[in-house]
């Protein structure tokens, strides 16, 4: 039975779920940073690089993904893409204190998994649902990271200290990636392209060829995931070196960025649907996400679980703007290929992001996090000003709508 006879919310479910399980690996080290510093004896730069490393598998494989989509289909890259978070997680438990390479290389794998699902699903979602009711569910998807750190978060550490060791996330990791593997494989199948009407195909751009709002649009998203990754990174070790909390309750403060996240996606995703303007709700997301990070570093403990929350709230409204948004750029044969390149945006970013946090903070003992706040202000502010500069094409049906400028 091929995907298009199937009820699409079952398809979604099961690509979402999916993806919240490779990023439930993604951010397991956040929680686990203090534990992994002290394992491999390095310094906080070094462990931003845990995080970065799977984000280089991204800016390499974005465009790559968008081939394998193309040539292997939905249904077979997906499963490729969960089974190498698979593998990452069993390589990454085989590392030791003398040898953080070989975590490292994992990670990067794990990074190859995510690098195709984060291109798969997307156009997966956008030939799943009609062009106007596509702002839902690429809502709910755009929480997927959140979701996956929900999970991640509160259960990372109990985990450790239940087992002794770091390798038991590595462990839960490697078992729910198989899991869901196997059921993409069995529920997935390559969607029917949906064909575009008033023969406006022909006229609508290659994605490398979109025009300078398209790329305006790709670079505001670059330092939107870049502010988005160094504070997830972060958040957890500013709990628990800036502000004195154990590391279970650092954990699970966090999660409140997820859980802000998750109704955070339902309204992002209710307002682009509606409104159809999903570059005016990401320059007004970007103002929110750089005014609350005036104080990313720098709130007391009593005001950690509303701010967290509210953090998380209106992070989504970033990329559900961008899944909706580009595939107007192009047409839809072609939707694949500008989410590649959207996803070398934001691996461009959740690299570059950790590091740069990690360096302005240096021990994470002696940390300067007033300075790391300014950071994430200035990577917010710039987002701005690209994205102030993007411009919508009209929708690709018979009802043109006014540019979202």
């Amino acid at each position: 039975m091929r995907a298009s006879a199937r009820n699409p919310w079952l398809v979604f479910a099961v690509v979402f779920a999916s993806g919240v399980v490779m990023m439930m690996g993604q951010y397991k080290v956040a929680p686990l940073m203090g534990t992994l510093v002290g394992y491999f004896d390095a310094d906080a730069a070094v462990g931003g690089w845990l995080m970065s490393a799977f984000s280089l598998a991204g800016i390499a494989l974005g465009i790559p993904a968008a081939i394998i989509l193309g040539k292997a289909g939905a249904r077979r890259a997906g499963t490729i893409a969960i089974g190498c978070s698979a593998v990452g997680n069993v390589a990454g438990m085989l590392a030791t204190g003398e040898t953080i390479a070989v975590l490292i290389v994992a990670r990067v794998l794990e990074g190859v998994g995510v690098a195709v699902l984060g291109v798969v699903a997307p156009a997966v979602i956008a030939r799943l649902f009609d062009e106007r009711r596509q702002g839902l569910p690429l809502g709910i998807w755009s929480t997927w990271i959140a979701a996956g750190m929900l999970f991640s978060y509160p259960v990372a550490v109990p985990l450790a200290d239940a087992f002794g060791t770091w390798k038991a996330a590595w462990c839960l990791c490697a078992v729910l990636s198989t899991l869901t593997g196997i059921l993409y494989f069995c529920i997935v199948r390559p969607p029917e392209r949906k064909a575009c009407r008033n023969g406006q195909e022909a006229q609508a751009r290659r994605p490398f060829a979109a025009g300078r709002s398209f790329y305006a649009l790709i670079a505001a998203y670059v330092f939107f995931s870049s502010a988005m990754a160094a504070f997830n990174t972060y958040a957890p070790a500013y709990l628990q070196y800036g502000l004195g909390a154990s590391a279970t309750a650092a954990s699970l403060l966090s999660t409140f960025i997820s859980a802000g996240a998750l109704l955070g996606g339902l309204a992002a995703g209710a307002i682009v649907q509606k409104t159809q303007r999903p570059l005016w709700t990401m320059r007004v997301g970007l103002v929110a996400y750089g005014a609350i990070f005036l104080w990313a570093f720098g709130f007391p403990l009593e005001a950690a679980a509303p701010l967290l929350a509210l953090v998380g709230f209106i992070k989504v409204f970033c990329p559900t703007s961008v899944y909706d948004a580009v595939p107007r750029f192009v047409g839809p044969s072609d939707v694949g290929m500008a989410m590649g390149i959207v996803s070398v945006a934001q691996n461009i970013g959740m690299t570059l992001g950790p590091p740069a946090i990690g360096a302005a903070l240096g021990s994470l003992s002696a940390a300067s996090w007033g300075s790391a706040s300014g950071v994430l202000v200035a990577l917010c502010a710039l987002g701005l000003t690209f994205a102030a500069a993007a411009r919508s094409p009209q929708r690709s049906d018979s009802r043109a709508q006014q540019p979202d400028a």
